[in-house]
């Protein structure tokens, strides 16, 4: 018996299954290119962002994460953590100095991209002025 030409199929089966994520990502990411993304609202006291806002973008759910490190391993080694401050630029409090309510600029990026952090189930950030 000649199995060249199913294995043939069978191989070109398998690598578009594969590969077929890819192509449609390269593909979508080239349609969306001219798309504007989310304008979250500009900080309200006007001044500059703690870090440009290409960076912050990209890399403040590391530096949110960091103090949350810090501190839950503070907790876990019996710190009191009523007598505990951690200085830092990163935090929800130093945030909500400048962007007061997450409705108008946390949500307007994590809604557009899709994804759904878990920060508010412990964290009281106001939704928006009503709830402050």
């Amino acid at each position: 018996m000649n199995r060249t030409p199913w294995i043939i199929s069978s191989v070109a089966v398998f690598a578009v299954v594969v590969l077929a994520p890819f192509v449609v990502n390269t593909a979508t990411g080239h349609l969306l290119k001219g798309v504007d993304g989310p304008n979250p609202a500009p900080a309200v006291s006007g001044k500059a962002c703690l870090r440009p806002t290409d960076e912050m973008r990209a890399h403040h759910m590391n530096y949110l994460h960091s103090v949350m490190d810090s501190m839950n391993h503070m907790w876990a080694s019996g710190i009191d953590m009523g007598e505990v401050s951690i200085e830092t630029d990163f935090s929800f409090e130093k945030c909500q100095e400048c962007h007061p309510t997450r409705g108008n600029f946390c949500d307007r990026c994590h809604n557009f991209v899709g994804v759904a952090p878990k920060c508010w189930q412990c964290h009281d950030y106001p939704q928006t002025a009503a709830d402050m």
